[in-house]
Protein backbone atom coordinates (compact mmCIF):
# COMPACT_ATOMS: atom_id res chain seq x y z
CA UNK A 1 0.00 0.00 0.00
CA UNK A 2 2.85 2.68 0.97
CA UNK A 3 4.74 1.77 -2.57
CA UNK A 4 1.64 2.37 -4.19
CA UNK A 5 1.00 6.01 -2.63
CA UNK A 6 4.66 7.12 -3.07
CA UNK A 7 4.06 6.04 -7.03
CA UNK A 8 1.19 7.93 -7.10
CA UNK A 9 2.75 11.03 -5.40
CA UNK A 10 5.36 10.61 -8.28
CA UNK A 11 2.83 10.52 -11.01
CA UNK A 12 1.03 13.63 -9.75
CA UNK A 13 4.35 15.61 -9.45
CA UNK A 14 5.09 14.61 -12.92
CA UNK A 15 1.48 15.84 -14.23
CA UNK A 16 2.23 19.21 -12.31
CA UNK A 17 5.59 19.50 -14.12
CA UNK A 18 4.23 18.22 -17.28
CA UNK A 19 1.44 20.75 -16.91
CA UNK A 20 4.02 23.82 -16.26
CA UNK A 21 6.19 22.68 -19.32
CA UNK A 22 2.67 22.90 -21.37
CA UNK A 23 2.47 25.94 -20.08
CA UNK A 24 5.69 27.44 -21.42
CA UNK A 25 4.54 25.88 -24.82
CA UNK A 26 0.94 27.50 -25.17
CA UNK A 27 2.65 30.60 -23.98
CA UNK A 28 4.88 30.07 -27.25
CA UNK A 29 2.38 29.34 -29.33
CA UNK A 30 -0.05 32.06 -28.37
CA UNK A 31 2.98 34.22 -28.98
CA UNK A 32 3.68 33.07 -32.23
CA UNK A 33 0.05 33.31 -33.28
CA UNK A 34 -0.04 37.06 -32.64
CA UNK A 35 3.14 38.07 -34.08
CA UNK A 36 1.66 36.17 -37.89
CA UNK A 37 -1.23 38.68 -37.71
CA UNK A 38 -0.88 41.26 -34.66
CA UNK A 39 -3.88 42.90 -35.72
CA UNK A 40 -5.60 39.64 -36.63
CA UNK A 41 -5.40 37.58 -33.59
CA UNK A 42 -4.90 40.67 -30.42
CA UNK A 43 -5.93 38.37 -27.23
CA UNK A 44 -3.18 36.03 -28.15
CA UNK A 45 -0.75 38.40 -26.65
CA UNK A 46 -3.13 38.35 -23.66
CA UNK A 47 -3.00 34.38 -23.57
CA UNK A 48 0.26 34.02 -23.88
CA UNK A 49 1.38 36.25 -20.53
CA UNK A 50 -1.69 34.38 -18.90
CA UNK A 51 0.16 31.00 -19.87
CA UNK A 52 4.24 32.13 -19.13
CA UNK A 53 3.40 33.59 -15.64
CA UNK A 54 2.50 30.33 -13.53
CA UNK A 55 5.54 28.78 -15.38
CA UNK A 56 7.74 31.40 -13.52
CA UNK A 57 7.04 30.17 -9.72
CA UNK A 58 7.00 26.30 -10.81
CA UNK A 59 9.74 24.62 -9.52
CA UNK A 60 10.17 22.54 -12.49
CA UNK A 61 9.98 25.35 -15.14
CA UNK A 62 11.24 28.81 -13.43
CA UNK A 63 14.97 27.96 -13.34
CA UNK A 64 14.68 27.22 -17.01
CA UNK A 65 16.34 29.89 -19.25
CA UNK A 66 13.70 29.03 -22.17
CA UNK A 67 10.63 30.08 -19.67
CA UNK A 68 11.77 33.73 -19.10
CA UNK A 69 13.53 34.00 -22.64
CA UNK A 70 9.93 33.62 -23.92
CA UNK A 71 8.56 35.98 -20.69
CA UNK A 72 10.88 38.46 -22.07
CA UNK A 73 9.43 38.56 -25.83
CA UNK A 74 5.90 38.75 -24.75
CA UNK A 75 5.97 41.67 -22.51
CA UNK A 76 8.54 43.02 -24.91
CA UNK A 77 5.50 42.60 -27.48
CA UNK A 78 3.12 44.38 -24.76
CA UNK A 79 5.72 47.57 -24.83
CA UNK A 80 5.63 47.73 -28.58
CA UNK A 81 1.90 47.02 -29.04
CA UNK A 82 -0.29 50.16 -30.32
CA UNK A 83 -3.21 48.33 -29.68
CA UNK A 84 -5.75 49.48 -27.14
CA UNK A 85 -6.76 46.03 -26.14
CA UNK A 86 -3.00 45.43 -24.38
CA UNK A 87 -2.88 48.36 -22.53
CA UNK A 88 -4.20 47.06 -19.36
CA UNK A 89 -1.80 43.89 -19.83
CA UNK A 90 1.06 45.02 -18.30
CA UNK A 91 2.40 48.99 -16.05
CA UNK A 92 5.63 48.97 -17.23
CA UNK A 93 5.90 46.11 -20.07
CA UNK A 94 9.88 47.20 -20.75
CA UNK A 95 10.54 46.73 -17.08
CA UNK A 96 9.54 43.40 -16.98
CA UNK A 97 10.87 42.01 -20.37
CA UNK A 98 14.20 43.34 -19.26
CA UNK A 99 14.12 41.37 -15.94
CA UNK A 100 13.02 38.32 -17.82
CA UNK A 101 15.85 38.46 -20.50
CA UNK A 102 18.16 39.43 -17.93
CA UNK A 103 17.35 36.43 -15.63
CA UNK A 104 17.34 34.31 -18.78
CA UNK A 105 20.97 35.21 -19.13
CA UNK A 106 21.61 34.68 -15.60
CA UNK A 107 20.14 30.87 -15.78
CA UNK A 108 22.55 30.37 -18.62
CA UNK A 109 24.98 32.73 -20.55
CA UNK A 110 25.01 30.47 -23.12
CA UNK A 111 21.58 30.22 -23.64
CA UNK A 112 20.90 29.30 -28.01
CA UNK A 113 19.26 32.79 -28.10
CA UNK A 114 21.78 34.66 -25.63
CA UNK A 115 22.51 37.32 -28.39
CA UNK A 116 19.35 38.17 -28.52
CA UNK A 117 18.36 38.45 -25.15
CA UNK A 118 21.06 40.56 -24.53
CA UNK A 119 20.36 42.84 -27.24
CA UNK A 120 16.62 42.77 -26.14
CA UNK A 121 17.98 43.71 -22.58
CA UNK A 122 19.64 46.55 -23.25
CA UNK A 123 16.79 48.09 -25.63
CA UNK A 124 14.26 47.29 -22.79
CA UNK A 125 16.50 48.87 -19.91
CA UNK A 126 17.00 51.82 -22.04
CA UNK A 127 13.36 52.32 -22.50
CA UNK A 128 12.76 51.88 -18.65
CA UNK A 129 15.67 54.67 -18.39
CA UNK A 130 14.09 56.99 -20.88
CA UNK A 131 10.34 56.92 -19.13
CA UNK A 132 12.08 58.22 -16.15
CA UNK A 133 13.78 60.74 -17.65
CA UNK A 134 10.58 62.03 -19.81
CA UNK A 135 8.79 62.02 -16.28
CA UNK A 136 11.58 64.31 -15.17
CA UNK A 137 11.39 66.65 -17.92
CA UNK A 138 7.63 66.98 -16.74
CA UNK A 139 8.65 67.80 -13.15
CA UNK A 140 6.99 64.29 -11.94
CA UNK A 141 9.79 63.58 -9.65
CA UNK A 142 8.03 60.64 -7.73
CA UNK A 143 6.95 58.63 -10.93
CA UNK A 144 10.88 59.30 -12.34
CA UNK A 145 12.16 58.18 -9.12
CA UNK A 146 10.43 54.89 -9.69
CA UNK A 147 11.62 54.23 -13.03
CA UNK A 148 15.54 54.91 -12.37
CA UNK A 149 14.82 52.30 -9.24
CA UNK A 150 13.76 50.05 -11.53
CA UNK A 151 17.18 50.34 -13.66
CA UNK A 152 18.62 49.98 -10.17
CA UNK A 153 16.78 46.86 -9.29
CA UNK A 154 17.62 45.92 -13.26
CA UNK A 155 21.52 46.22 -12.46
CA UNK A 156 21.66 44.92 -8.75
CA UNK A 157 19.99 41.74 -10.35
CA UNK A 158 22.93 41.80 -12.33
CA UNK A 159 25.54 42.20 -9.53
CA UNK A 160 26.37 45.33 -11.28
CA UNK A 161 26.34 49.25 -10.25
CA UNK A 162 24.19 51.41 -12.51
CA UNK A 163 25.72 54.94 -11.63
CA UNK A 164 23.65 57.15 -13.69
CA UNK A 165 20.92 55.38 -12.90
CA UNK A 166 21.80 55.95 -8.95
CA UNK A 167 22.73 59.53 -9.59
CA UNK A 168 19.14 59.96 -11.73
CA UNK A 169 17.71 58.75 -8.85
CA UNK A 170 19.23 61.42 -6.15
CA UNK A 171 18.52 64.03 -8.64
CA UNK A 172 14.76 63.00 -8.88
CA UNK A 173 14.82 62.83 -4.84
CA UNK A 174 16.17 66.37 -4.57
CA UNK A 175 13.96 67.51 -6.99
CA UNK A 176 11.13 65.73 -5.16
CA UNK A 177 12.17 66.89 -1.83
CA UNK A 178 12.19 63.25 -0.70
CA UNK A 179 14.93 64.05 1.34
CA UNK A 180 15.27 60.68 2.72
CA UNK A 181 15.26 58.67 -0.55
CA UNK A 182 18.55 61.32 -1.31
CA UNK A 183 20.01 60.97 1.75
CA UNK A 184 20.13 57.04 0.73
CA UNK A 185 21.47 57.56 -2.76
CA UNK A 186 24.13 59.65 -1.53
CA UNK A 187 25.24 57.10 1.14
CA UNK A 188 25.08 54.86 -1.96
CA UNK A 189 27.26 56.62 -4.45
CA UNK A 190 29.75 57.31 -1.22
CA UNK A 191 29.79 53.46 -0.73
CA UNK A 192 30.39 52.98 -4.24
CA UNK A 193 33.62 55.27 -4.04
CA UNK A 194 31.81 57.95 -6.36
CA UNK A 195 31.03 61.34 -6.28
CA UNK A 196 34.25 62.56 -3.54
CA UNK A 197 33.30 65.92 -2.34
CA UNK A 198 30.08 66.29 -4.16
CA UNK A 199 28.74 63.91 -2.12
CA UNK A 200 29.46 65.95 0.88
CA UNK A 201 28.18 69.00 -0.59
CA UNK A 202 24.96 67.21 -1.35
CA UNK A 203 24.26 66.07 1.90
CA UNK A 204 25.07 69.71 3.22
CA UNK A 205 22.50 71.15 1.16
CA UNK A 206 19.88 69.11 1.77
CA UNK A 207 20.46 68.84 5.29
CA UNK A 208 19.89 72.78 5.40
CA UNK A 209 16.92 72.35 3.56
CA UNK A 210 15.58 70.48 5.98
CA UNK A 211 16.40 73.23 8.59
CA UNK A 212 19.65 71.30 10.32
CA UNK A 213 21.66 73.48 10.38
CA UNK A 214 23.81 72.14 12.87
CA UNK A 215 24.19 68.44 11.04
CA UNK A 216 24.17 70.80 7.17
CA UNK A 217 27.60 72.23 8.74
CA UNK A 218 28.71 69.45 10.69
CA UNK A 219 28.92 67.28 7.09
CA UNK A 220 30.85 70.33 5.41
CA UNK A 221 33.27 70.43 8.03
CA UNK A 222 33.73 66.92 7.31
CA UNK A 223 34.03 67.06 3.99
CA UNK A 224 36.58 70.01 4.04
CA UNK A 225 38.70 68.07 6.49
CA UNK A 226 39.05 64.95 3.60
CA UNK A 227 38.86 67.18 0.76
CA UNK A 228 40.31 70.83 1.74
CA UNK A 229 40.82 72.71 -1.40
CA UNK A 230 37.52 71.65 -2.84
CA UNK A 231 36.54 75.62 -3.76
CA UNK A 232 32.33 74.29 -3.69
CA UNK A 233 32.84 72.70 -0.15
CA UNK A 234 35.01 76.18 0.83
CA UNK A 235 32.17 78.54 -0.67
CA UNK A 236 29.07 76.78 0.61
CA UNK A 237 31.30 77.16 4.20
CA UNK A 238 31.61 80.96 3.40
CA UNK A 239 27.92 81.22 2.70
CA UNK A 240 27.38 79.58 5.79
CA UNK A 241 29.28 82.21 7.79
CA UNK A 242 27.86 85.52 5.45
CA UNK A 243 24.34 84.07 6.12
CA UNK A 244 24.84 84.04 9.86
CA UNK A 245 26.63 87.66 9.72
CA UNK A 246 30.25 85.65 11.27
CA UNK A 247 32.63 87.83 10.08
CA UNK A 248 34.86 86.41 11.83
CA UNK A 249 34.52 82.45 10.52
CA UNK A 250 34.02 84.04 7.01
CA UNK A 251 37.42 85.88 6.94
CA UNK A 252 38.98 82.80 7.87
CA UNK A 253 37.25 80.58 5.21
CA UNK A 254 37.60 83.00 2.81
CA UNK A 255 41.49 82.69 2.67
CA UNK A 256 41.09 79.00 2.33
CA UNK A 257 38.26 80.07 -0.80
CA UNK A 258 40.94 82.45 -2.61
CA UNK A 259 43.84 80.37 -2.34
CA UNK A 260 41.46 77.64 -4.20
CA UNK A 261 40.32 79.46 -6.83
CA UNK A 262 42.47 82.59 -7.27
CA UNK A 263 40.81 84.30 -10.22
CA UNK A 264 36.99 84.18 -8.73
CA UNK A 265 35.98 87.81 -8.49
CA UNK A 266 33.13 87.01 -6.25
CA UNK A 267 35.24 85.96 -3.89
CA UNK A 268 37.02 88.97 -3.26
CA UNK A 269 33.80 90.55 -3.85
CA UNK A 270 32.82 88.24 -1.05
CA UNK A 271 35.76 89.39 1.25
CA UNK A 272 35.87 93.03 0.87
CA UNK A 273 31.98 92.88 2.34
CA UNK A 274 33.52 90.72 5.21
CA UNK A 275 36.33 93.14 5.91
CA UNK A 276 33.62 96.31 5.74
CA UNK A 277 31.47 94.54 8.03
CA UNK A 278 34.40 94.28 10.56
CA UNK A 279 35.21 98.25 9.88
CA UNK A 280 32.10 99.05 10.49
CA UNK A 281 32.00 96.98 13.87
CA UNK A 282 35.18 98.61 15.06
CA UNK A 283 33.86 102.56 13.85
CA UNK A 284 31.01 101.32 16.18
CA UNK A 285 33.10 100.96 19.08
CA UNK A 286 34.75 103.66 18.45
CA UNK A 287 38.20 101.87 17.31
CA UNK A 288 39.17 104.09 14.52
CA UNK A 289 42.73 102.41 14.51
CA UNK A 290 40.99 99.10 13.43
CA UNK A 291 38.28 100.13 11.44
CA UNK A 292 40.90 101.93 8.82
CA UNK A 293 42.62 98.79 8.70
CA UNK A 294 39.95 97.02 8.19
CA UNK A 295 38.83 99.15 5.69
CA UNK A 296 42.16 99.04 3.65
CA UNK A 297 41.73 94.84 3.45
CA UNK A 298 37.78 95.92 2.33
CA UNK A 299 39.17 98.04 -0.80
CA UNK A 300 42.33 96.05 -1.60
CA UNK A 301 39.48 93.26 -2.54
CA UNK A 302 37.33 95.37 -4.06
CA UNK A 303 40.02 96.40 -6.22
CA UNK A 304 40.89 92.68 -6.97
CA UNK A 305 37.51 91.84 -7.92
CA UNK A 306 36.90 94.80 -10.04
CA UNK A 307 40.40 93.99 -11.87
CA UNK A 308 39.05 90.29 -12.34
CA UNK A 309 35.81 92.03 -13.71
CA UNK A 310 36.14 95.38 -15.11
CA UNK A 311 32.16 95.88 -15.12
CA UNK A 312 30.79 94.91 -11.79
CA UNK A 313 28.70 96.91 -10.52
CA UNK A 314 28.38 95.19 -7.35
CA UNK A 315 32.10 95.69 -6.53
CA UNK A 316 32.60 99.42 -7.79
CA UNK A 317 29.41 100.70 -5.96
CA UNK A 318 30.68 98.54 -2.52
CA UNK A 319 34.37 99.89 -3.00
CA UNK A 320 32.72 103.58 -3.37
CA UNK A 321 31.01 103.08 0.05
CA UNK A 322 33.95 102.02 1.53
CA UNK A 323 35.57 105.73 0.31
CA UNK A 324 32.21 107.13 1.56
CA UNK A 325 32.59 105.39 5.19
CA UNK A 326 36.31 106.45 5.43
CA UNK A 327 35.22 110.24 4.59
CA UNK A 328 32.67 109.84 7.63
CA UNK A 329 35.08 109.00 9.77
CA UNK A 330 37.47 112.53 8.36
CA UNK A 331 34.47 114.48 8.72
CA UNK A 332 33.48 113.27 12.30
CA UNK A 333 36.74 114.29 13.05
CA UNK A 334 36.55 117.51 11.72
CA UNK A 335 33.24 118.12 13.50
CA UNK A 336 35.05 117.03 16.67
CA UNK A 337 37.67 119.48 16.33
CA UNK A 338 34.99 122.55 15.39
CA UNK A 339 33.40 121.53 18.53
CA UNK A 340 37.03 122.47 20.55
CA UNK A 341 37.18 125.51 18.13
CA UNK A 342 40.26 124.12 16.48
CA UNK A 343 39.31 125.42 12.70
CA UNK A 344 42.34 125.12 10.80
CA UNK A 345 42.31 120.77 12.23
CA UNK A 346 39.26 120.39 11.30
CA UNK A 347 39.54 121.97 7.86
CA UNK A 348 42.49 119.55 7.14
CA UNK A 349 40.17 116.27 8.25
CA UNK A 350 37.26 117.85 6.55
CA UNK A 351 39.72 117.98 3.34
CA UNK A 352 40.31 114.48 3.86
CA UNK A 353 37.21 113.64 4.11
CA UNK A 354 36.18 115.16 0.73
CA UNK A 355 38.93 113.58 -1.06
CA UNK A 356 37.00 110.65 0.07
CA UNK A 357 33.97 111.74 -1.36
CA UNK A 358 35.44 111.99 -4.41
CA UNK A 359 36.91 109.03 -4.74
CA UNK A 360 33.82 107.15 -3.97
CA UNK A 361 31.72 109.42 -6.45
CA UNK A 362 34.25 107.87 -9.18
CA UNK A 363 33.56 104.22 -8.23
CA UNK A 364 29.98 104.74 -7.88
CA UNK A 365 29.85 106.95 -11.42
CA UNK A 366 31.61 103.79 -12.75
CA UNK A 367 28.77 101.39 -10.98
CA UNK A 368 25.87 103.17 -12.46
CA UNK A 369 27.27 102.92 -16.03
CA UNK A 370 26.45 98.93 -15.69
CA UNK A 371 22.90 99.75 -14.66
CA UNK A 372 21.89 103.76 -15.43
CA UNK A 373 18.27 102.88 -13.39
CA UNK A 374 19.85 101.32 -10.17
CA UNK A 375 18.61 103.84 -7.87
CA UNK A 376 20.75 103.03 -5.13
CA UNK A 377 23.60 104.24 -6.87
CA UNK A 378 21.99 107.36 -7.91
CA UNK A 379 20.78 107.76 -4.57
CA UNK A 380 24.29 107.52 -3.11
CA UNK A 381 25.47 110.16 -6.01
CA UNK A 382 23.12 112.49 -5.11
CA UNK A 383 24.27 112.33 -1.13
CA UNK A 384 27.71 112.29 -2.13
CA UNK A 385 27.54 115.76 -4.59
CA UNK A 386 25.81 117.15 -2.01
CA UNK A 387 28.54 116.75 0.44
CA UNK A 388 30.74 117.98 -1.95
CA UNK A 389 28.91 120.95 -2.94
CA UNK A 390 28.41 120.18 -6.33
CA UNK A 391 24.95 121.82 -6.70
CA UNK A 392 24.68 120.91 -10.41
CA UNK A 393 25.31 117.01 -10.25
CA UNK A 394 23.09 117.33 -7.04
CA UNK A 395 20.27 118.50 -8.91
CA UNK A 396 21.31 116.47 -11.78
CA UNK A 397 20.90 113.12 -9.87
CA UNK A 398 17.48 114.83 -7.95
CA UNK A 399 15.93 115.23 -11.04
CA UNK A 400 16.54 111.57 -12.45
CA UNK A 401 15.09 110.79 -8.87
CA UNK A 402 12.22 112.69 -9.27
CA UNK A 403 11.50 111.29 -12.68
CA UNK A 404 11.33 107.38 -11.79
CA UNK A 405 8.65 108.66 -9.02
CA UNK A 406 6.48 109.96 -11.65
Amino acid sequence: MKLRITLAAVALTAAVSFGQNAKVVSAYNYLENYKRDRQGEPEALGKAKESIEPATTDESTMNKPKTWYYRGNIYFEIGQSKNPTHAGLAPDPYYDAAFSYQKCLLLDPKYEFANIAKMQYRFCSAQVLNKGVTDFTNKDYTSALIQFEKCIKLAEEGKTFDTLAVRNALLASKNGKNYDKAVFYINKLSAAGIGGAANYLDLSRIYAEKGDTATSMKTLQEGRAKYPSDVNLIIDELNYYLIKNDNVGAEKNLKDAIAADPKNPTLYFAAGTVYSNLAKAATDKADTATANKQYTKAEENFKKAIELKADYGDALFNLGVVYVNRGNIFLDKSNAFVDKRMFKEADIEKDKGTKQYLLAIEFIERARLTDPKEVIYIKALKDLYGKVENDGKYKEMKDLLDGMKN
